[in-house]
Order: C-alpha cells, then sequence, then structure tokens
C-alpha cells in the first residue's frame, strides 16, 4: 500500500470516528441507555470505535475493481445489515422504552434510570402507578435498590448489558451497511 493510500484510509477514519462522536454526542444522546457510571460520551466513544473498526474491515475487504458478482454480493450483505440493524434498533428502542425511566429526587432534575425485571412487591407496587410514584412511596430510590424492593441489582444490571450490547450491535449492523455502499461506490467510480 502506497503512503497517499494510507494517509487518506487515516483521513477517512478520523473523519468517520470525529462524524460519529459528535453525531452521536449531542443528536442521539437520548436514545443511549442510561447505565450507573456510563455517559452519553462514553456511548459515543464506543459507537465511534465501532464506526472506525467497522470502516476499516470493510475498507480491507472491499475489492479495488469488482467484478459483477462481487458487487451483487455486497449490495446483498449491505441489505442484509441494514435490514439486521432496523430490526435491531427497533428491539433496542422497545427495551429501552420498557426498562427506563425518568425520576427526581425531592426537586432535583429528572433522570433517566435503567430498572430490572420487577420483584413481586414491585410488580404489585406498580399495577396501579408509574414506576416514580411506586419509588417515592418504597422510600426513595437510593433505599428502594438497597434493599431490592422493586427489582434487584442483578436484574438492573442485566437489563443495562442487554441494552448496551443491543445498542451497539444495531449501530454495528447499521455502520456496516453504509459503509459496505460507500466503498462500493467508490470502487466502481475509481474503475470507471
Amino acid at each position: 500500500m502506497k503512503p497517499q493510500q494510507i494517509a487518506k484510509i487515516v483521513g477517512a477514519a478520523a473523519a468517520t470516528v470525529t462524524a460519529a462522536f459528535a453525531l452521536f454526542n449531542s443528536v442521539l444522546s437520548n436514545i443511549t441507555p442510561p447505565a450507573k457510571g456510563l455517559t452519553p460520551t462514553w456511548y459515543a466513544g464506543i459507537a465511534s470505535l465501532a464506526a472506525l473498526l467497522i470502516l476499516l474491515w470493510v475498507l480491507a475487504t472491499t475489492p479495488s475493481a469488482p467484478t459483477l458478482e462481487q458487487r451483487r454480493l455486497i449490495v446483498r450483505k449491505a441489505i442484509f445489515g441494514a435490514v439486521a440493524g432496523v430490526i435491531l434498533l427497533v428491539a433496542y428502542l422497545g427495551t429501552l422504552n420498557w426498562f427506563v425511566y425518568t425520576y427526581s429526587e425531592g426537586s432535583g432534575t429528572p433522570a433517566r434510570h435503567v430498572r430490572g425485571w420487577y420483584t413481586p412487591l414491585g410488580a404489585a407496587s406498580t399495577q396501579n402507578m408509574s414506576v416514580a410514584e411506586a419509588i417515592r412511596q418504597a422510600g426513595g430510590l437510593k433505599f428502594a435498590e438497597a434493599n431490592d424492593l422493586l427489582w434487584t441489582e442483578k436484574a438492573r444490571k442485566t437489563i443495562e448489558l442487554v441494552l448496551l450490547v443491543e445498542y451497539i450491535v444495531a449501530l454495528a449492523a447499521l455502520f456496516y451497511a453504509l459503509f459496505s455502499l460507500a466503498a462500493l461506490y467508490i470502487a466502481i467510480r475509481r474503475g470507471k
């Protein structure tokens, strides 16, 4: 590989990471899973790193002059990646909607939190009220979580892990589809 080609790849990788980081740190920060100790910036960094790795993999595996059959295969894989990414994104948003709630302690700013599967007491407590009301009746978030009144710590951490995996895999599939089509387009344009 020539130094000019390496410089172009490094430049494209840096631009990709910068764009992905900016996008996921600003506009899309509301769909990042709220996990204790992890910020939207952390998720933006993970998304950016995933984008970079996928871009480099796609660039390394895309032929410089693809045949018609190779083009069709790349398009089919990109379509599969896009469909899988959309399905996983819908599943992720469903999990996010089901297990994330907003709660503020006293007059503080409301924050998003992840809950786990309900304990029997939690299921009974939340039957006729919101999660926030059940937490208030249980003595506050810290007390309810410390005593596993509504859900267990293990259940909450399991849901956080599910959200993280769904988020990263959905983004990886969508990045793959996008970068595959872009690399194919560039390879075709170069061949003309």
